[in-house]
């Protein structure tokens, strides 16, 4: 199995709600927002969707205008994926490397061009967004075959 697979296992759940416990305050209630930030160009954008950050995500995804998921195939969840968000003139206004399997990016309403890459494959996305209508799309990759040791 490769590292950029999160599985539905209760062992890899575990496991990731133990790697994000830093994002968590102290105040169960309150959830810390460590990978919120905008983009080198100034758009605001967020990348996880792990554990308890799933409910993090449901509470915000309405304040943004496009939401990427990143699956296999057969519907396992990807993260470590290097994206890019193109304009209608081919400028590269976002560039990232997700933290999990979903992607919320604030964008004004107009054209774009979404690459994502796992491994050596590559998907381009062309999508259209209208102001203030949040817009899914998800990005499948082939399934990984599990590595024989």
């Amino acid at each position: 199995m490769t590292s950029k697979k999160l599985t539905y296992s209760l062992t890899a759940a575990a496991a990731a709600l133990l790697m994000f416990q830093p994002l968590f305050a102290a105040d169960e209630n309150t959830a810390v927002v460590a990978d919120a930030a905008p983009a080198s160009s100034g758009i605001p954008l967020y990348s996880g969707g792990v554990g308890e950050e799933m409910d993090y995500i449901k509470s915000v995804e309405h304040e943004y205008d496009l939401k990427l998921l990143f699956t296999e195939a057969n519907g396992t969840f990807l993260a470590d994926l290097p994206v890019s968000i193109r304009d209608k003139k081919g400028d590269t206004i976002v560039s990232t490397v997700t933290k999990g399997p979903i992607l919320l990016v604030n964008l004004p309403a107009g054209t774009y061009n979404v690459t994502a890459t796992d491994g050596n494959i590559s998907r381009e996305q062309k999508l259209t967004l209208s102001s203030n209508s949040l817009r899914t799309y998800q990005i499948r990759f082939p399934t990984h075959q599990d590595e024989i040791p």
